[in-house]
């Protein structure tokens, strides 16, 4: 009976509690063994998948290449997103929107339905509070 205690369990989704343990040590071994990991592309600029995955290195090496920081997504009868919107309402790294800001986004662009970038952070996003979301509701009263 010992023996089954000290092997893995099934928790209540059917898994094996050791599966998580298992795929975080089997992907820092291959990325200490040099494995590449995939960055987002700068073909996707604008886009949620894009913001979504992107850190402020994604953004700024975009940026080198050309991407418009405030080019508007208006693709059939899209919300008219530029790259702040997309990264105020999907990314949850302060970093990324600093490098757009800094690049010149405008944080007083509206969408179609007239959203500011700082009206489409969540209300658990980790930019609330910080001194980039103050930076993003000054556009507000510009």
């Amino acid at each position: 009976m010992q023996l089954r205690k000290a092997l893995p369990h099934q928790n209540s989704n059917g898994r094996h509690r050791s599966c998580g343990i298992l795929a975080l040590l089997t992907s820092s071994l291959l990325l200490a063994a040099g494995a590449a990991v995939a960055r987002p592309d700068c073909d996707d600029w604008p886009s949620r998948g894009f913001f979504r995955q992107a850190t402020a290195a994604d953004v700024a090496r975009c940026l080198s290449q050309g991407a418009d920081p405030k080019a508007r997504v208006q693709l059939g009868l899209g919300p008219g997103y530029t790259p702040l919107h997309w990264a105020a309402a999907f990314s949850e790294t302060p970093a990324v929107v600093k490098v757009l800001l800094d690049a010149g986004a405008n944080p007083s662009a509206k969408t179609k339905e007239g959203k500011l970038p700082v009206e489409l952070v969540p209300d658990d996003s980790p930019l609330r509070g910080t001194d980039v979301y103050w930076r993003l509701n000054e556009g507000r009263y510009r």
